[in-house]
């Protein structure tokens, strides 16, 4: 029986999300090296050299490593031999579903691109990349090896190899390019964020769940946590069980100032007059459970960013939305049903 009580946080998803959407998990965050700029190499040690990609009407150009379902997967000690055909229902339960959407998006994608004549091309690719590794060497405090180290980790607990994690690339950059002449900023939201920027800015995380019952447990969990090991361990479990995007950095959305619009009024209401560790009550988002932790509060900046720094930003932000919105949109538009019953688990 859950004891908590639950707020209505009546907003979408995507005001939640802090980076590449849905990637998958930080594990933890916890070095304090000095940061210093992404070299423009980077990508080559998580991603690998790659031929030139595009996405065609079908979706990404990848190539399978397996051709058949009696093709050898791995061997035992004892001389016996497990093939796709041993694993394929119990990998279709797993992944199925969540790789199925993935490409019907990509599909989406390809004719939305086609239909406005664009391409996506490596450097496309290396652009999404950079981004995703200064998020992360920014949000983990951390320097471009221990940022790359972390989405190699990430990749591996994820089952993001180097055919899934592409695609990745490929349908953000694909996203980011539909969504890209959309974004206008206007001189009244300049104003307003400079407005903002002077003031002091929460820090918060969030875990966001598919059940009631779930997040009622894993909020369990964390108030038996003693309060100065409790952000360490938000971190882990945001990691590993948040639905939401900002799992990419477990659990930890962008500092915001409690007078931000842009942030639900329920969330900034629930983060009020809390002490650093502090948990707020169960909220509900769309058709998921919630909740937050309260990390402390960011003084005001002495200096002003520029206003190149903040067009910047905004529009990062505001792609993100779109982003988030459009693939949404295409995936609805798709009507995917399931007709397998092990992809249907």
């Amino acid at each position: 029986m859950n004891h908590f009580p639950i707020q209505n946080l009546s907003l979408p998803r995507s005001r939640l999300l802090l980076s590449l959407a849905a990637l998958c998990s930080l594990l933890l965050l916890a070095s304090c090296a000095t940061q210093r700029p992404i070299p423009g190499t980077a990508h080559e040690a998580i991603r690998g050299t790659q031929p030139e990609s595009t996405l065609n009407a079908q979706g990404p150009r990848i190539q399978p490593s397996v051709t058949s379902s009696k093709t050898p997967l791995a061997t035992t000690s004892s001389g016996g031999v497990i093939t796709l055909a041993d694993i394929q229902t119990q990998l279709l339960e797993a992944q199925g579903r969540a790789i199925a959407e993935e490409v019907a998006l990509d599909r989406a994608l390809a004719r939305e691109l086609k239909a406005k004549s664009l391409t996506i091309h490596d450097q496309d690719l290396d652009r999404e990349e950079q981004e995703l590794l200064q998020n992360v060497a920014r949000g983990a405090r951390t320097d471009a090896d221990e940022a790359q180290r972390l989405i190699l980790q990430i990749r591996r607990e994820r089952g993001l190899g180097p055919a899934r994690y592409r695609a990745l690339l490929l349908r953000n950059a694909a996203l980011r390019a539909l969504v890209a002449p959309e974004i206008d900023i206007t001189p009244a939201e300049i104003e307003r964020e400079q407005s903002l920027r002077a003031s002091p800015r929460v820090r918060a995380r969030v875990i966001i769940t598919r059940t009631r019952e779930q997040a009622s447990d894993l909020r369990r969990r964390l108030e038996s946590t003693p309060t100065e090991e409790r952000a360490t361990r938000f971190a882990e479990l945001a990691a590993a069980y948040s639905t939401d995007a900002s799992a990419t950095n477990a659990g930890q959305l962008e500092p915001f100032a409690l007078e931000d619009p842009a942030v639900p009024a329920v969330l900034r209401n629930l983060l009020q007059g809390l002490n650093p560790g502090d948990l707020t009550p169960l909220f509900i988002l769309d058709s998921t459970v919630g909740f937050a932790l309260f990390e402390g509060t960011n003084p005001a900046p002495a200096a002003a960013p520029s206003t190149e720094d903040i067009i910047r930003e905004l529009r990062t932000k505001y792609e993100r939305i779109a982003m988030d919105r459009l693939a949404k949109d295409l995936l609805a538009g798709e009507y995917l049903k399931f007709t397998d019953l092990s992809i249907r688990w």
